[in-house]
């Protein structure tokens, strides 16, 4: 992009030299005259200098008793005498950079997030009580006291704001949430019982009483943290909280084929571009292609800006990736490595330490099944809900 805008500026001056293209390549080397976009056209030799350098290029060949062509000339020198025969070019221009300016001070389009509940005509019925509408000259308009006496005068909305870019409006709200009704009754009564077998190393409860002591070891369904809190009166049950930690041991097993299927995608297509203005959507391109096989869509919008200034229209691209399916074969090695990083992965689920691992492995002819071992530090404990002797 930066090289363009620099080749306009200089202009750019497209010529034909009459000579062999080994002698006029040879004559730009030794001159150092800089040459861009080299052509041989039989006997001919065709390159494009700057605006500047083309002077030099003609005087040098006239001494060398070399002719030349200019095929075109294009860029800032030329564009600009060519613009100034033409007054209602200019004058047109003008009018458009006068009026792309004034339409900054007018609201154009809206752009609205952090609704979730609220529509966006809500949204919109709420700013036009405060004259804050499409079209409205946003200028005369106080917006920082329009977004403080939305949150005080409206339920609906605890957060606003409006910011302006170019004509587009772009408004971020937090909508008010109402706050749940406190739950004033207490948490069901609940023991906790092992998940799973295991030696007992530590307790932390923040209520309930242990039955089991550190270095115990328990059995899938034992009773670990009794709900029960003793009072004048007797037992009476309440909720148990807390964790139970024990070294376990769990094994698992997974089978990993030598064969699997290697899905690739292809270079973004194109299917349908449009824009849309005022809410009003205009198609400009429009692919009847038909995949026969699997294919994802990419949908992305963006808001063109002229000047820096973002103008009140969105370009909406939809494009599709195509997705081919093919067989690939894994080693031994790559089977077993891969194997090891998935057990071990999914041995880290519950945020289980693990202190020591071990592998076993059987190979068939389709694939390896990998037997794993393993000794961790976890929670045990799991709440088990207090059935009363009503039934409750």
């Amino acid at each position: 992009m930066f090289k363009k805008v620099a080749r306009f500026f200089s202009g750019e001056v497209r010529l034909r030299l009459l000579a062999p293209p080994f002698l006029c390549a040879n004559l730009f080397i030794l001159s150092g005259i800089p040459c861009f976009d080299i052509e041989n056209e039989g006997t001919c030799f065709l390159c494009s200098v700057s605006h500047n350098d083309r002077k030099a290029v003609e005087t040098l060949c006239r001494q060398k008793g070399i002719c030349t062509e200019i095929l075109y000339e294009k860029g800032f020198f030329s564009f600009v005498p060519k613009a100034l025969r033409r007054p209602g070019l200019i004058l047109g221009v003008l009018l458009g950079i006068f009026c792309l300016f004034q339409s900054t001070n007018y609201v154009w389009d809206v752009q609205i997030s952090g609704n979730e509940s609220l529509s966006e005509e809500r949204v919109f019925e709420i700013l036009e009580n405060y004259g804050f509408r499409i079209g409205c000259r946003h200028s005369s308009l106080d917006l920082h006291q329009i977004c403080n006496r939305i949150p005080m005068e409206n339920d609906e909305i605890a957060w606003i704001t409006v910011n302006m870019m170019g004509s587009v409006a772009e408004i971020e709200l937090v909508e008010t949430r109402n706050k749940p009704a406190t739950d004033k009754k207490e948490k069901n009564p609940v023991n906790l019982v092992a998940k799973e077998a295991g030696e007992i190393l530590r307790f932390e409860l923040s209520s309930g009483r242990a039955v089991t002591g550190v270095g115990q070891t328990v059995k899938a369904g034992d009773l670990l943290v009794a709900g029960y809190s003793e009072k004048e009166t007797g037992l009476h049950p309440r909720a148990s909280s807390g964790r139970v930690y024990a070294r376990v041991l769990r094994t698992k097993q997974l089978f990993i084929p030598y064969e699997y299927t290697v899905k690739t995608e292809s270079e973004p297509i194109l299917l349908e571009k449009s824009i849309n203005i005022l809410g009003k959507g205009l198609l400009l391109h429009k692919n009847k292609l038909k995949f026969s096989e699997e294919y994802g869509i990419i949908e992305d919008e963006y808001r063109p800006t002229v000047l820096g200034i973002a103008l009140p229209l969105r370009v909406q691209v939809t494009k599709a990736r195509v997705y081919t399916e093919s067989t690939a074969t894994r080693t031994k090695e790559e089977a077993l490595q891969l194997g090891r990083d998935l057990l071990i992965q999914e041995l880290r689920t519950d945020s289980s330490e693990i202190l020591s691992l071990s592998f076993k492995s059987q190979e068939t002819e389709n694939g390896i099944t990998l037997y794993l071992t393993a000794e961790c530090i976890a929670n045990i404990a799991e709440e088990i809900k207090i059935i009363s002797p009503e039934g409750e």
